[in-house]
């Protein structure tokens, strides 16, 4: 048998592994792992992700235009059912955002509550020595196991007598309000576990652990498996993070759901309109390559889970072409319904740099320009002036260079900034390279490598993006322009 099943979570949702997998034992770390919550929160402390904000709006909306099957959600909240809660949400097709709407639902009706069990209670602006005093309180009745766990019921089951009774014995009246709104959040927090089922999730775009893709689709290294595209270097000119996908990107991802039938993946640019990715997987099941087939028309996209070799790897998508945000998602099929996952931005550029470099003019010393004749330029004739641009929205690098005979590559100096011309973006990803047309001066006599050896010359640009293509980091989408001149003495 091909697949393993095991218990994984305290929901009781299934995760799927596969004895055979294209990853040594190491690599395979990381296919079980989630998102650490320190980096999930450190993405958006105390901030909406504004384009999930959408989608909950949007589920709202569906909830309120269905007057009895909204009623029908409070009552599963408030009755505890979380099978009803699910049924409602599935026949919505919201089911993916069950977290969202739960805690929507419990913290309007737990807010109710609080002022059942604490008429008396006044608004109050916290004090370090109000916070202190909540934490003493705290303390002393968590020390005594067994009237903190009939406080703790007495909340969920609104039993304001006995709860202010117990309050009442400690002397803890007080603190009425701080108790009711913490056993709030406790309550919510336990009750949308339960209803809420873990969802699919795609954890790799392009070998980049969704991780660390930020909420604008940007990837940063190191790829899992590693050596693929490699970590951020802060030591390297232009960096090697904020990466967007290009090419061909495989995704991976885990259902978390019992008994999946078949699976999907699909990309939108605008979150309402969503295309399937159709693309035969292929796969090796020891030196034999096996190819898996979506389904066609009229519901095309579907894989066969029972037909998957590697059980991560859900499909490759081939990138739209042009540069911008997309977003992508993954359903899970059952014999009970279906299960979506939480979208992933996916940041594409299948572009490369516009890149042009003008036919270079001698600058006389009155400033006016002359075109370079065949016979070049001599010491004393004038300077040499460069115009060109190179730009991308995802611009990495850029340098512009005399190459000679012998081997000899020159940087060139902007006499007006007294600096080198090449440069990078430095991690600015406002920063989108150089915009038309930029003029730069040269002396070149004023290199002794260039004046001791007068050469026929290249003027020669050249640009990098920082995509990720087919799966690798190798310098992104490359584009060059020249032109020739003399140089003599």
């Amino acid at each position: 048998m091909r697949v393993v099943l095991w218990a994984s979570a305290p929901e009781g949702s299934l995760k799927i592994a596969s004895k055979t997998n294209r990853f040594s034992p190491d690599d395979q770390r990381w296919l079980g792992t989630r998102e650490p919550r320190a980096e999930r929160c450190e993405k958006k402390l105390y901030e909406l992700d504004m384009d999930r904000l959408e989608e909950f709006r949007e589920a709202l909306t569906r909830l309120t235009k269905e007057p009895e099957l909204f009623k029908e959600a409070a009552q599963a909240v408030e009755e505890r059912s979380p099978e009803r809660f699910q049924a409602v949400l599935a026949r919505l097709k919201i089911l993916r955002l069950c977290l969202w709407i739960c805690r929507w639902y419990c913290v309007k009706t737990t807010s109710f509550i609080c002022v059942r069990f604490c008429p008396d209670a006044k608004p109050s602006k916290p004090t370090i020595e109000e916070m202190m005093e909540f934490a003493e309180a705290t303390i002393r009745i968590t020390a005594n196991r067994q009237a903190f766990t009939e406080l703790l019921e007495a909340y969920r089951r609104t039993d304001v007598e006995r709860f202010r009774a117990i309050l009442q014995e400690f002397k803890l009246m007080p603190f009425c309000i701080q108790f009711c709104r913490w056993f709030a959040y406790l309550e919510c927090t336990r009750i949308c576990r339960l209803f809420c089922p873990r969802m699919p999730v795609i954890t790799h775009v392009g070998n980049i652990p969704t991780s660390q893709i930020d909420p604008e689709g940007y990837a940063r290294g190191p790829s899992q498996p590693p050596y693929k595209t490699g970590s951020p270097d802060v030591s390297f000119p232009a960096g090697r993070g904020d990466h967007p996908f290009g090419g061909s990107a495989e995704i991976r991802g885990l259902f978390y759901i019992s008994s999946p039938e078949m699976y999907k993946v699909e990309y939108s640019e605008d979150l309402s309109t969503w295309k399937p990715i159709t693309e035969p997987v292929k796969e090796w099941n020891g030196n034999i390559e096996v190819t898996r087939y979506a389904t066609g028309s009229p519901d095309p996209g579907w894989y066969k889970v029972s037909e998957m070799w590697d059980v991560n790897y859900l499909t490759d998508w081939k990138t739209p072409s042009g540069t911008g945000k997309w977003y992508l998602r993954l359903i899970v099929k059952t014999s009970t319904g279906e299960f979506t996952s939480e979208f992933v931005a996916a940041r594409v550029d299948n572009e490369k740099p516009d890149v042009k470099l003008q036919p270079v003019m001698i600058l006389l010393e009155d400033g006016t320009e002359q075109p370079i004749s065949c016979g070049g330029i001599k010491k004393g004739e004038g300077k040499i002036l460069i115009r060109f641009k190179a730009t991308d929205p995802n611009f990495r690098t850029l340098t512009l260079v005399a190459e000679g005979g012998g081997g000899i590559s020159r940087t060139i100096v902007d006499e007006t900034t007294g600096a080198q011309v090449g440069r990078s973006y430095e991690g600015d990803l406002t920063d989108t390279g150089e915009p038309p047309w930029r003029t730069v001066i040269w002396d070149p006599w004023q290199d002794p490598i260039i004046e001791k050896t007068p050469c026929c010359y290249l003027i020669v640009l050249r640009t990098w993006d920082r995509t990720i293509t087919n799966n690798y980091f190798a310098w992104g989408h490359y584009k060059r322009d020249h032109d020739a001149l003399e140089i003599a003495i």
